[in-house]
């Protein structure tokens, strides 16, 4: 049973990773998150022509592929710390 609840555990940190991450590239494109220094050399703007959900979709995939995971957890903190400040707790049931 533990090993079960931990593996649902370990699945639900990555999902909520990879929303954060998809999440974040959509809100924050047009503020130039693919420029920062975690993701412009590979996915900055001048890499490609691709914008909105599809784009953000996409890096996620690649990420999920073949990030580090040092590289991928960077790339999470760095996309939360912008997407925190405007994610309601009443989500949660945080009140």
């Amino acid at each position: 049973m533990a090993h079960e609840l931990e593996k649902e555990l370990q699945q639900r940190i990555i999902s909520h990773k990879n929303i954060v991450i998809t999440s974040s590239l959509i809100m924050f494109e047009n503020e130039g998150i693919y420029n920062s220094f975690l993701l412009k050399d590979k996915y900055g703007d001048d890499k490609t022509t691709e914008r909105g959900q599809g784009r953000a979709f996409k890096v996620v995939d690649e990420l999920e592929e073949q990030a580090d995971q040092e590289t991928y957890d960077q790339i999470y903190e760095m996309c939360w710390q912008r997407a925190k400040h405007r994610i309601s707790d009443r989500l949660y049931g945080i009140n």
